[in-house]
């Protein structure tokens, strides 16, 4: 009988199993499986991420029953009396208890207590979740946000006395990145600041700085406008705060952000952090950009800034090589500019005149936004102003956009979100490239703007990302994380902590970023072969501010 139930649990096993399982599972892990009880269903939980729902009604109640000097059965039988009801609560009604005043009292400051240890800990427990939050749709997402935010605040002790992570590192196991990483010591841990530990915070603080302290580092900025071959111009903003800026040994190029100039924090930081290190930086700003310096456009048949950018970007640095011959030239590129950067070095390979390149938090596709635009409509909104205010100021040529030929690109694509960042590059963007106004055309044109394969990179570069950027999914990291895979030459470094283009460190906030660039470009220069290296590269690097 029992050999008889073996024989049946066995063949029951089997019928389970998928047909070439016999032929990956071990005889012994067969064998485990035949004889291993039949799962039971788990009990449903009231915490199950598909219950949230039921969670927040119960908050609620919750809430009301311990802020209210009413209960919920006396505001029905009140509801009743007036007829809002069709019932009465008769039968309900509880014999009258006479409790003195001081004991509701109680009562209540004790209820008022607990509400607010549930309030706490459901704080801290969503400050504690991974991955985290980076949405605020809907309202269940905007509840969560505002329970992310105080957790934060909340966690600061526990933040600032927690080690630092450890930075996760994926490259091939090259001579070259084995020596790069070796006198990189800033990119093994990472720890942000404790009172910033918010993304959404810390990103606000980026926006703040702006506006505060832009006019104080204006003078040290040296506008040169490069004009394009269709009539625009390309700003580069030479960044000079120390009088032998012009005798660098080394060069460094910025990408600039969305909309920015070399006036930006994030940019502002990375120019003075290589400054001190004894590098001479020039931000490129994109033609129809600039929020402190705006990069006015000629009343020309010129169009605007694309997002793919790389014929700007190429006339960028053909230009800073023809200024500076005979000194290596790096690249730095922050977002959107991160974005072109990654294009450049991936298209000319061993052609490229750049030595080596950080990409900082720049998506896998312009098609990202997408994501962005369902996720976090009030930033892409955001966003949206800022370049709409950017045209404005700087002016976008008098491009007229094409008419569609068919019917079928006319048809409105549910994917993209009414006033967001495609709607934006739709209306703005697209038709001063040679596409029609619709959805459809402003998808192709996006596609079209995805950087190359990460194959043709053959310049040592450093992907820089966060898993708590916020503006880049989690999906999108994970195909970040991957470029590592198809370049002997990419290294990618993944933090859980910091947030878009900025990682603040330091109980005193300062830039890791510029820290962690300054130190790889330095090292891949050093690294490499004598015969390519030019003869004012220094091996050595002067103190820097941190």
């Amino acid at each position: 009988m029992a050999a008889a139930s073996a024989a049946t649990i066995a063949d029951l096993v089997r019928a389970t199993l998928p047909a070439s399982a016999s032929q990956v599972l071990p005889a012994t892990k067969l064998a485990e499986a035949e004889l291993a009880p039949p799962e039971v269903s788990a009990v449903p939980s009231l915490f199950r991420k598909d219950r949230l729902w039921l969670q927040c009604v119960g908050l609620v109640c919750l809430a009301h029953g311990l802020s209210s000097r009413v209960s919920v059965r006396d505001q029905l039988e009140a509801w009743a009396t007036s007829g809002a009801l069709p019932l009465t609560l008769d039968r309900l009604r509880a014999p009258a208890i006479d409790i003195s005043v001081v004991t509701v009292v109680e009562l209540q400051a004790w209820h008022a207590f607990f509400a607010l240890f549930v309030f706490i800990a459901l704080a801290c427990r969503e400050a504690t979740r991974v991955p985290r939050l980076s949405a605020h749709a809907t309202a269940p997402d905007v509840i969560r946000t505002l329970l992310l935010l105080l957790g934060d605040l909340l966690l600061v002790p526990f933040y600032a006395i927690a080690p630092p992570e450890e930075v996760d590192l994926r490259f091939q196991p090259t001579d070259a990145n084995m020596k790069i990483l070796q006198q990189c010591p800033s990119l093994a841990t990472f720890k942000q600041t404790a009172w910033l530990r918010n993304a959404n915070l810390s990103f606000l603080s980026l926006l703040l700085l702006d506006d505060a302290l832009a006019e104080r580092y204006r003078r040290f900025v040296r506008r040169e406008c490069v004009p394009t071959p269709d009539g625009g111009l390309v700003a580069l903003d030479w960044w000079e705060d120390r009088p032998d800026v012009a005798t660098s040994a080394k060069v460094l190029l910025i990408g600039s952000t969305f909309t920015g100039d070399a006036l930006a924090t994030v940019t502002r930081e990375v120019c003075r952090h290589f400054s001190a290190r004894g590098w001479r930086c020039v931000v490129m700003v994109k033609r129809g950009c600039g929020r402190a310096m705006p990069n006015v456009q000629p009343r020309v048949a010129s169009a605007p800034w694309s997002i793919g950018g790389s014929a700007d970007f190429e006339l960028a640095v053909d230009h800073v090589a023809s200024v500076c011959p005979g000194v290596p030239i790096c690249g730095l590129g922050l977002s959107t500019g991160g974005g072109q950067l990654r294009s450049y070095l991936n298209t000319w390979g061993e052609r490229s005149k750049l030595a080596a390149g950080v990409v900082v938090d720049a998506p896998h596709s312009p098609k990202a936004l997408l994501s962005m635009d369902s996720r976090l409509p009030l930033v892409s909104k955001a966003l949206v102003i800022a370049g709409r205010a950017a045209l404005q100021k700087c002016g976008t040529g008098l491009v007229d956009a094409v008419e569609p030929h068919d019917q079928e690109a006319t048809a409105p694509c549910p994917e993209i979100t009414p006033g967001g960042l495609v709607s934006f590059i739709r209306d703005e963007l697209a038709p001063k490239h040679g596409f029609a106004r619709t959805d459809a055309h402003a998808l192709r044109y996006m596609g079209e703007c995805q950087p190359s394969d990460s194959s043709g990179c053959a310049s040592a570069t450093l992907e820089l990302l966060t898993l708590d950027d916020q503006l880049i999914s989690l999906e999108e990291a994970e195909q970040l994380r991957e470029y590592w895979r198809k370049s002997p030459h990419v290294i990618t470094a993944t933090t859980t902590q910091g947030t878009h283009v900025v990682r603040w460190s330091g109980l005193r906030p300062h830039c890791w970023v510029s820290r962690v660039a300054a130190e790889f470009l330095e090292a891949a220069l050093r690294c490499q072969p004598q015969g390519n290296r030019p003869d004012r590269v220094s091996a050595s690097t002067s103190g820097h501010e941190d």
